[in-house]
């Protein structure tokens, strides 16, 4: 499985980051993907009106996934903060959350912690998006 971050709408080019991590950012979440991890942040830059959410600043970061074979796949985040996840087909519209989205978790993982459980093919493109279950946290 590949993974890269996008900061912003994505719908499969621009990414960038790689397959090892992100380089070194900030430690806030930690995602753990099928033998895979990488470690980011939710800082201000990136908010929206989270599906499901009140109000409108929820901070998120979104990482492209791309499965090399069929299979299913577990994503689940470990963290000091609620975190809720969404797994999204083709393309992500921060503006339009509901458009795409096959899945959502807010603590399957337990202590506020989402998994989410997926059979994904390498044909397609999925966007992960970690955002948290309340507004206005950072982390």
């Amino acid at each position: 499985m590949n993974a890269s971050r996008n900061s912003s709408s994505t719908s499969g080019s621009g990414s960038t980051g790689n397959s090892s991590g992100d380089g070194g950012s900030i430690t806030g979440v930690n995602l753990y993907a099928k033998n895979f991890s990488i470690s980011t942040s939710l800082t201000e830059n990136q908010a929206y009106s989270r599906y499901q959410g009140v109000g409108s600043n929820y901070y998120y970061d979104c990482v492209r996934v791309a499965p090399t074979i069929n299979g299913t796949y577990t994503f689940m985040t470990a963290s000091s903060i609620d975190t809720y996840g969404y797994m999204y087909e083709n393309s992500f519209l921060p503006a339009f959350p509901n458009i795409n989205l096959l899945a959502s978790d807010d603590s399957s993982a337990g202590n506020g912690q989402f998994a989410l459980t997926l059979l994904l093919q390498p044909t397609d493109s999925y966007y992960l998006v970690i955002t948290t279950y309340f507004p206005n946290v950072t982390g």
